[in-house]
């Protein structure tokens, strides 16, 4: 409570976010929330969604899922982590880097890694 009557303003902590990511990379699962809550976008070419790389038609895997099945990583099993969802999305990230840098997918790319039932595939 204290935070939130002495903190910064909204406008004030977007504000600081907007600087600090100009002209970045933004490595992350499923960022279109974080864009959203923050009412702001960033410049296509410079997100690094896993959501968008792992996309299988309408369903996108989860951050654990993807975690557990490419990265044998058990994460999310009781409090929720910001920083161990960030870190998670960036091994994956480093984990298909080659492949992203040869093909990065295109804006709301359909790319199939679920296959029959959801259930993921290598």
């Amino acid at each position: 409570k204290d935070q939130l009557e002495n903190g910064i303003s909204f406008d004030e902590a977007r504000r600081k976010v907007v600087e600090l990511i100009a002209d970045k990379v933004l490595i992350g699962h499923d960022l279109r929330h974080d864009f959203q809550v923050l009412e702001m976008c960033h410049p296509e070419h410079l997100v690094r969604d896993t959501c968008r790389y792992f996309r299988a038609g309408k369903r996108t895997p989860s951050l654990k899922t993807l975690s557990s099945f490419y990265l044998g990583l058990k994460i999310q099993g009781g409090e929720h982590s910001s920083v161990e969802d960030a870190r998670a999305a960036m091994l994956l990230f480093r984990h298909f880097e080659d492949e992203w840098k040869v093909q990065p997918p295109p804006l709301g790319a359909e790319i199939p890694v679920l296959g029959f039932r959801g259930k993921l595939r290598r």
